[in-house]
């Protein structure tokens, strides 16, 4: 179903339907219920990565929206560089073809300029508990296609430039497929954007890259069915280009409906009884001394 709340996109429409990313490692056909080696090899399935500690359920919170600048809460825009984001999701079919998803339900959230998310206390570093801006979701249209408005998110400590995704697909109320995976970007275009662009100038260069960030040199967390055991992040890169006023990103993930329902902790709420995005007793007793730790990776 066409998406009453797309918006209508700036300046170039023709903004890129990607081709899917070939040459996947090749498993074995029965893991993809008849889906054959050929297949494999000509359309690379889209890894599962984890879902980080900062996942909230925007489709719980009912932000259906392609512009996610704007906190629906208090009204406060998330400052950065614009980013505008295609994502098509198709579906590889047991003949070896791919088909638009019609009807999935895509759902971003990344970290803003500063390296915080909305939503999160983000480990006593900024409290953001009140906002919800940089988080939304979508619904794929016949093309499979749904279109976002955000920034070029920032950084944090131990990660690379990313966006987080979560794919759904439901009957009825019911999700009959749940995948977490993320994006990636260029290193060349973000170290542009950080360097020249007022808002990221503050927070400086990422201390961690696209080489060394464990998610990207990971493997997915479905290997067995994707066959992709290292190196998730290359299959996950955005293609971006910069016009001067805003970065356009596309990207094409192809599916295994199989794969079925995972196990992601995305509540609706952050956790806030500590500092951290996890719950439990505040510890007593003397503070620890030395370098505080980082914020866990995701």
């Amino acid at each position: 179903m066409e998406n009453s709340k797309d918006l209508t996109m700036p300046a170039r429409r023709d903004m890129l339907l990607m081709t899917a990313k070939g040459a996947a490692g090749l498993v074995a056909a029965t893991m993809l219920g008849g889906v054959s080696r050929s297949a494999l090899a000509a359309y690379s399935l889209a890894p599962t990565v984890t879902e980080g500690p900062f996942c909230l359920d925007s489709v719980a919170n009912n932000l259906l929206r392609s512009d996610i600048r704007i906190s629906s809460v208090t009204g406060k825009i998330a400052a950065g560089f614009p980013l505008v984001l295609t994502v098509t999701v198709s579906k590889l079919n047991a003949n070896g073809t791919i088909s638009p998803i019609n009807g999935a339900y895509v759902d971003i959230w990344h970290c803003d300029a500063d390296g915080n998310y909305s939503g999160e206390t983000n480990m006593g570093a900024a409290d953001l508990t009140a906002e919800d801006y940089l988080r939304g979701y979508q619904i794929t249209n016949a093309r499979g296609a749904v279109k976002f408005i955000s920034i070029y998110p920032g950084w944090y400590t131990s990660r690379t430039t990313h966006i987080h995704v979560r794919i759904r697909t439901f009957l009825g109320s019911t999700a009959v497929y749940d995948q977490a995976t993320q994006f990636f970007f260029d290193e060349s275009l973000t170290e542009q954007i950080y360097t020249t662009i007022s808002q990221y100038l503050s927070h400086g260069l990422k201390d961690t890259a696209n080489a060394t960030d464990s998610v990207f040199t990971g493997g997915s967390n479905q290997s067995a069915t994707d066959g992709i055991t290292s190196d998730s992040g290359d299959h996950l890169m955005l293609t971006l280009a910069n016009n001067g006023n805003y970065v356009t990103a596309s990207i094409n993930l192809v599916i295994a409906t199989s794969e079925g329902v995972a196990s992601l902790s995305c509540p609706t709420v952050a956790d806030t009884s500590g500092s951290t995005s996890g719950g439990g007793t505040p510890p007593t007793g003397t503070p620890p001394t030395g370098t505080p730790p980082t914020r866990p990776g995701g």
